[in-house]
């Protein structure tokens, strides 16, 4: 028996028995129970037709990943066929990447560290950068010019004092 079922059974029960008055405190307080009931059940059959339909919605993902799957199986069987993860073909393979992560460490051989004055931050910078003439150093957070390769501390203190002029 559904609920909407039940609550007409007991609808039937009480307008039935004759002994409860619509219009009295008590036959108000079952009627408003009973409309709060409809109202229950309507919202319950509203939720089980939407939990039916994302139901059938999820079969037809299962059933589209379940294929996918499967061409997927099929295509890695077909590859292993053709020997495509022999080791042979490994050796061949250069795809740029070193396979032991470890050997990428030179890479960081070369970079100067330095802390800005200004906002503390640490900044990094390559060593072979250093001998170009229009190399600088400026604080990626802050902005703050941190170092000049071809400038002396009199040639910046020169060009505060324009500054302030």
């Amino acid at each position: 028996m559904t609920a909407k079922e039940k609550i007409a059974y007991i609808r039937g029960l009480i307008d039935g028995t004759n002994t409860i008055d619509e219009n009295s405190d008590v036959g108000r307080i079952f009627g408003a129970i009973l409309d709060v009931l409809d109202k229950l059940a309507d919202d319950l059959a509203e939720t089980d037709d939407r939990v039916d339909a994302i139901d059938a919605d999820l079969s037809e993902v299962e059933d589209w990943v379940d294929g996918a799957d499967e061409d997927i199986d099929e295509l890695f069987m077909v590859l292993e066929d053709e020997g495509a993860f022999d080791d042979e073909f490994d050796d061949d393979f250069d795809d740029g990447f070193d396979d032991d992560f470890g050997d990428d460490d030179d890479d960081f051989e070369n970079l100067y560290e330095c802390t800005c004055h200004k906002c503390g931050k640490v900044v990094y910078f390559d060593e072979d950068d250093v001998d170009d003439e229009d190399f600088s150093v400026r604080c990626p957070h802050c902005g703050e010019k941190i170092v000049n390769a071809y400038s002396n501390d009199e040639d910046d203190d020169d060009e505060e004092e324009d500054e302030e002029d």
